[in-house]
């Protein structure tokens, strides 16, 4: 679709619209980041370019006050957790909120496989 230089944009009249509304009728706003696809568990070179791209989108939500941070849809655990620790790391104090894909898949690096390791961190 050729639109990451309206991404930024996007979200951000996304969140304020979210904003405008949570103040009209009381409710919260939540901010959210997603996976990336280009997380790999066999490539950790990656890794710092994906918490960059969290950073970004935790900061615009930041930007508009959001009451907790969604981070989904999550695959890879390893992925989950660089999510996590961005949030933590960034998210000034925000609440976070993590969903994993937890359908069955055959490969042993997905996240199916490590749901149980995930509760238990």
């Amino acid at each position: 679709m050729n639109m990451e230089d309206k991404l930024e944009l996007i979200n951000r009249e996304a969140l304020r619209l979210g904003r405008e509304v949570a103040d009209e009728t009381g409710t919260l706003l939540a901010g959210n980041i997603c996976n990336t696809n280009i997380y790999h568990p066999d490539s950790p070179e990656r890794n710092e370019q994906i918490t960059a791209m969290f950073k970004e989108a935790i900061e615009w939500s930041l930007d508009y006050n959001v009451d907790y941070i969604i981070g989904e849809t999550y695959t890879y655990l390893g992925e989950a957790m660089l999510a996590l620790q961005a949030i933590k790391k960034y998210g000034k104090g925000v609440p976070a909120v993590m969903m994993l894909a937890s359908y069955p898949i055959t490969t042993k690096k997905r996240t199916s496989h490590h749901v149980r390791r995930c509760a238990a961190d």
